[in-house]
């Protein structure tokens, strides 16, 4: 019995004893944050006549009863250049595709969507703060979904794909006329 309350008091002084937090080492390697938060967002294709709504019903964000989906976020800032962070979201939420190219509630709240469904949805961004100061990169950006949807008025099945990359470059010296910026942007169902 003194044997075991003797590991009882050790044990206990070793979960109150009080933590010190260092610094990390001056060569640690990156920082990563990771966490979850609601997301939602669209994206039109004018060749296509049609948009894609993610993360959510737009039918409930256009009555005011808007609850988005969670989604995984990591970011990561690298010790050698303290300014850049580097972004990457990734999850499963809901999805639908509407017949017509505009964010307009009226026409959601009185069409169907062509499909609807869960896709896997994932964003890569190379350096999230380029906007804030000069840098030498060539800010890359994009946005990839893909999953199974179905009509809801038929039942068929469809295969969903989007690809949206976007390149910004030169945006911040002082000639807003040298800017550039590329961006493709392509869904479709199958």
């Amino acid at each position: 019995m003194k044997i075991l309350n003797k590991l009882l008091l050790v044990v206990s002084a070793f979960l109150i004893s009080p933590v010190t937090f260092g610094e990390p080492p001056a060569e640690s390697g990156p920082n990563v944050i990771r966490y979850e938060s609601g997301v939602a967002l669209f994206f039109t294709d004018p060749d296509a006549g049609a948009i894609a709504v993610f993360g959510g019903s737009v039918v409930e964000f256009c009555t005011g009863d808007f609850d988005p989906d969670l989604i995984s976020f990591t970011e990561v800032s690298v010790p050698q250049d303290t300014d850049r962070i580097k972004r990457l979201i990734r999850g499963q939420v809901r999805a639908s595709v509407w017949p017509f190219a505009a964010f307009d509630c009226n026409l959601f709240l009185t069409t169907l969507p062509t499909a609807e469904g869960m896709v896997h949805l994932r964003n890569n961004d190379n350096d999230l703060t380029s906007f804030l100061r000069d840098n030498n990169n060539i800010n890359s950006f994009g946005w990839k979904a893909n999953g199974a949807m179905y009509s809801p008025s038929s039942g068929e099945r469809f295969q969903f794909n989007l690809i949206f990359h976007a390149l910004f470059d030169d945006l911040n010296d002082d000639d807003p006329d040298n800017d550039e910026v590329r961006e493709i942007i392509k869904f479709a169902l199958r």
